[in-house]
């Protein structure tokens, strides 16, 4: 009979030892989701030539607008495809430039940044991938006034 009590509480002892232990120790606290945070990419920049575009009105060339554009892409895989692109691109972005400036409403209303960043990252994102560009940046002089 002390046999037989003395293995109950040895088991009452063992089980009380393993439940602290997995409370204390194994258990996840109640409340605290695990925070995995994303890795933080940089930004690299696809710098091109300036772009010469004439300003056409009636058939003849009235004035010419310099832009300077440049692509704001994470760096990686992303960037290594602009850069391997980089001549389509240049061609497809002072094609849509070429466009813009050939409309009467810019010609009369003047630059509209937003417009034109707009259609440039649409014509990027052709080559390098939808919702990677971060950013354009555009440097415009000789467009008068």
């Amino acid at each position: 009979m002390r046999i037989a009590i003395l293995l109950l509480v040895l088991l009452l002892l063992l089980g009380a030892a393993g439940g602290a232990a997995w409370w204390f120790l194994l258990r996840e606290p109640d409340g605290e989701a695990e925070v995995v945070e994303e890795p933080v990419i940089e930004s690299g920049f696809v710098e091109f030539q300036p772009m010469i575009l004439p300003i056409i009105e009636r058939g003849r060339i009235t004035n010419q607008v310099i832009m300077l554009v440049t692509l704001e892409i994470p760096q990686g895989e992303n960037l290594d495809r602009a850069e391997l692109y980089k001549p389509k691109l240049r061609d497809l972005l002072f094609s849509e430039l070429h466009s813009l400036y050939a409309l009467r409403y810019v010609t009369d209303q003047g630059y509209d940044g937003q417009i034109v960043k707009e259609r440039l990252t649409s014509v990027a994102e052709k080559i390098v991938g939808k919702d990677v560009i971060r950013g354009i940046a555009l440097e415009e002089s000789g467009y008068p006034g």
